[in-house]
């Protein structure tokens, strides 16, 4: 069975032969040669020897001139604008939006979005999947969805208030940024992908960044739209939110969600997660980078990360193995060792 059949059974509830993987270490790689480095010789050599290992089941695809990547020529050392006017400063291997080109609505008048048409756009993609067709998983990317790509063009706090204070303008930007990612969404799948992930931070720790009500009122709405447009064409769909977004995960359910990036253990108990939609929802997740990774012991990322392996993957499927999120400099790589022997344990030879 190829890594492109386990991953849509895992998401599909049809009882692949193992756990579907990724390690990846999201953002920086910077960060993680730090982590790496800070082990011994034989630690280093078994990481290598464990990542070499663990099936790699998913390709994920990117547009050309996508997201912060754009242009960096002709701008001070350090800052760059993206195709959307949005001013990024690059920090220690991290990165910020320290400018938003529609911060004044007196900008919105004159203003251009990024053309998807623009001619490149989709080549490298196209020729990463023709190479892999068969064999993985294809995932193309639409990041900075909806809300990111807002509140990047207006600021965040603006961002927070304007459906409220200037409905009217809300709806006209929304729309902007929406038919711009419908345009990248059915690129994406004319070159064939598997599934479309999209992203927007929308949890607190504790809750939503705005009520479940004006969430349904003003952005369901947009993600109804491109979540429909991936279903149609007999895809899946997956988002990306860090956070608590318990409270709408129904409604990205009922607009057509088949896979969430992360379950955030100290966000979502895992438990309430598995009542409430396991065995409807598949989870891109695992491994608690804020929480047991990073503070606990080898032996406590191990148990949690079995505890939690075993309750997203008891439905026939449910569960794309991984890390929540970035794997921090500070982490133990002992604590790293121990998540990839599970990860290893559960995706190869699964254990009954």
């Amino acid at each position: 069975m190829t890594s492109r059949e386990q991953v849509r059974r895992a998401i599909e509830f049809s009882y692949p032969a193992r756990i579907p993987a990724v390690v990846s270490w999201v953002g920086n790689g910077a960060l993680w040669e730090t982590l790496r480095d800070s082990g011994t010789p034989a630690q280093q050599q078994e990481v290598d020897h464990l990542l070499s290992q663990i099936p790699k089941d998913l390709l994920v695809v990117k547009c050309q001139s996508f997201g912060w990547e754009f242009d960096r020529a002709g701008v001070a050392e350090g800052e760059w604008p993206d195709e959307w006017g949005t001013l990024w400063r690059g920090w220690k291997g991290t990165i910020r939006a320290i400018g938003h080109p529609l911060e004044e609505w007196s900008a919105f008048n004159n203003y251009t979005p990024p053309d998807p048409d623009i001619p490149g756009r989709m080549e490298e993609a196209r020729q990463a999947i023709a190479s892999n067709r068969d064999e993985k998983y294809l995932l193309g990317v639409v990041f900075l969805t909806l809300w990111e790509r807002y509140w990047l063009l207006r600021g965040f706090e603006d961002a927070l208030l304007d459906h409220l204070l200037y409905p009217d303008r809300f709806l006209a930007l929304r729309d902007v940024i929406v038919e711009h990612n419908l345009a990248l969404t059915r690129k994406m799948l004319a070159l064939g992908v598997d599934g479309i992930y999209f992203s927007d931070d929308w949890g607190s720790q504790q809750a939503l960044l705005i009520s479940p009500q004006h969430w349904r009122e003003w952005y369901r709405p947009g993600y109804e739209e491109l979540f429909g447009e991936v279903r149609r064409a007999g895809a899946h769909v997956w988002l990306h939110s860090d956070g608590n977004v318990m409270e709408i995960v129904p409604d990205l359910m009922e607009c057509g969600l088949n896979v969430l990036n992360p379950l955030q253990p100290m966000c979502m108990p895992v438990e309430e997660f598995v009542r409430r939609f396991g065995g409807r929802l598949c989870v891109y997740g695992g491994a608690d980078v804020q929480g047991v990774l990073s503070q606990g012991s080898p032996q406590e990322v191990e148990e949690e990360v079995c505890s939690i392996v075993r309750k997203l993957s008891q439905f026939g499927g449910g569960l794309i193995a991984t890390h929540t999120h970035t794997i921090m400099p500070e982490t133990p790589i002992e604590n790293v060792l121990a998540m990839l022997r599970i990860f290893l344990k559960y995706c190869v030879n699964q254990p009954g």
